[in-house]
């Protein structure tokens, strides 16, 4: 168990710092056509019912959602580096719970296991 979570801990890590590239990219994307007026117009005219400032603040909205996965991609990449071998309960329920905010569910795998490993090595 300690060897997988040491493992999925490591594939974790560099996947996160995968996954802060592509929703960096995201997030500037959405900001660039949310101040590009004629991205704004263009959309406008194919959606008449929406005005200029519901797409621009939707645009800006998924922007900053991006923005904020990325923010939690950076936090679960440094947790789940420090957890690669550690088998303190605090640390993996954090890489539990970032694991899920960030989308990167490898290292809540890995924090499993090592509870487990963590549980078996008190018996």
């Amino acid at each position: 168990m300690k060897t997988a979570q040491k493992i999925l801990m490591i594939i974790a890590g560099a996947l996160s710092i995968f996954m802060v590239i592509i929703w960096a990219i995201c997030a500037g994307a959405f900001f660039v056509c949310a101040n590009s007026d004629k991205y704004i117009l263009d959309y406008i005219a194919e959606h008449p019912d929406v005005t200029e400032e519901t797409a621009k603040a939707a645009l800006m909205a998924v922007g900053i959602m991006f923005a904020i996965f990325a923010l939690f991609s950076i936090i679960n990449a440094a947790l789940s580096f420090k957890a690669i071998s550690t088998d303190r309960k605090g640390l993996l329920v954090l890489n539990i719970v970032f694991a899920v905010l960030s989308s990167v569910m490898v290292n809540l795998v890995g924090a499993i296991f090592g509870l487990i490993a963590r549980n078996q090595k008190k018996e």
